[in-house]
């Protein structure tokens, strides 16, 4: 029997600090997280976590469930891993931080799915020129690392 997983949001700015290493998180829901970092944990690892937002600390403690290098363009991930997390029994107080945490990710995401309008191609996320060409219609920001979808129409540029 399989058990349907929470949403994973994206949470701008968030890091992490997994038994002492610090990290970017890429996603995170209320089991669990997405970090990127510089270090390679092995699977079954378990230890304190602090995940810091812009408006709150959330002490909680994780286990490495994957530890996967990243891929990215141009070789911008050279040297970096891919950690999925679960948290270990939170605390009340923790899963309610958590879920509100999140809540506000989605508000975020859902603004950031509306479509971007240039002239030039440039990253959707943080406006940056230095975008590579993946395929068709699929690009790569390298000041980033978001990967993101795009279009010219006539002399403008939309992307996603």
């Amino acid at each position: 029997m399989s058990t349907l997983r929470p949403r994973r949001t994206t949470i701008s700015g968030a890091r992490a600090q997994f038994a002492g290493i610090v990290a970017d998180v890429m996603n995170a829901s209320p089991t669990g997280a997405l970090v990127r970092t510089a270090h390679q944990q092995p699977p079954g690892e378990q230890g304190p976590l602090l995940l810091e937002t812009d408006e709150t600390s959330i002490p909680l403690t994780a286990r490495v469930v994957r530890c996967e290098p990243l891929a990215g363009p141009l070789g911008t991930s050279k040297g970096q891993f891919a950690l999925a997390l679960t948290f270990v029994n939170p605390s009340a107080e923790a899963q309610a931080r958590l879920a509100q945490v999140c809540k506000v990710g989605r508000r975020a995401e859902s603004a950031a799915r509306r479509l971007k309008v240039s002239l030039a191609r440039r990253c959707p996320a943080c406006k940056s020129r230095n975008v590579a060409r993946e395929s068709p219609h699929r690009y790569s920001c390298c000041a980033c690392g978001l990967v993101f979808t795009g279009m010219r129409v006539g002399f403008l540029r939309i992307a996603r």
